[in-house]
């Protein structure tokens, strides 16, 4: 399950995240699906590239970095 409270006035974004970890990928997965379907072009294309781009750059798939322990 993924909830999502966003307040715009205070500029803040929270996120809860249960379940297994399939579950929650599949979840955010469909979410990502839903936005492409609903948006009209230009901004199909403009969404892929800005997703491509993305993980390309680390930005949504940050890789984890070990500190030692």
């Amino acid at each position: 399950m993924i909830k999502a409270k966003l307040d715009h006035k205070k500029d803040i974004c929270e996120i809860d995240v249960r379940g297994k970890f399939s579950e929650i990928t599949n979840e955010a997965a469909s979410i990502v699906e839903n936005i492409y379907q609903v948006l009209d072009e230009p901004f199909k294309s403009l969404y892929r590239a800005a997703l491509i781009k993305a993980i390309e750059e680390g930005e949504l798939f940050k890789k984890e970095v070990s500190n030692g322990n």
